[in-house]
């Protein structure tokens, strides 16, 4: 979940873990307005190196392959 303090550093490391195991994950954006949440979209599909396919109100869903 990505909250009031926004997008942190501690934030990606989790969900680049999350991304080398699980492949697909959802996170759910609390942004007020829909502009922003599709800022921080990009933005972490960006610093992840991973695909955003789908958002659905607050909830992203981001996918990455697995090396393995």
């Amino acid at each position: 979940m990505i909250g009031q303090k926004g997008l942190t550093k501690a934030v990606s490391l989790e969900m680049d873990e999350a991304l080398k195991i699980h492949e697909l994950i959802k996170i759910r954006i609390n942004a007020e307005n829909k502009e922003d949440r599709l800022a921080i979209t990009q933005n972490l599909s960006s610093e992840l190196n991973a695909t955003c396919l789908k958002i659905i109100g607050h909830i992203a869903i981001f996918y990455r392959e697995n090396a393995e």
